[in-house]
């Protein structure tokens, strides 16, 4: 009787909880929710999660290309660290030179 109650609890608890864990490990297909550019706030968390996405897209695909990307990659971790830091303009400003350091093979930041 004892062990009865105890299982009774033990399952209840475990169907009343795991569909809530089992949503947190199932990403969600909406692209509509990634993070996106947001033109009003070139700073915000989401555009800079942006920027650092678009430019490592943007990196990849000039490595398959076969060309340099040295300064490219160097420029993002720089602006990932900003980023972490909390340096927002600066992640901009990194980010945006790594983009412009595969358009013409130099790096613009200062």
């Amino acid at each position: 009787m004892r062990y009865s109650i105890v299982y009774t609890a033990a399952a209840a608890a475990f169907f009343a909880l795991a569909p809530a864990a089992w949503s947190q490990m199932v990403p969600d297909p909406n692209p509509a929710l990634a993070p996106a550019r947001n033109p009003a706030h070139p700073t915000s968390t989401e555009s800079l999660t942006a920027q650092a996405q678009e430019l490592t897209k943007k990196i990849d695909q000039a490595k398959a290309q076969g060309r340099d990307t040295s300064v490219a990659s160097a420029e993002q971790s720089q602006g990932e660290m900003a980023m972490q830091q909390g340096k927002s303009q600066d992640a901009v400003r990194h980010f945006q030179a790594g983009e412009q350091s595969l358009n013409t093979g130099q790096s613009t930041y200062k």
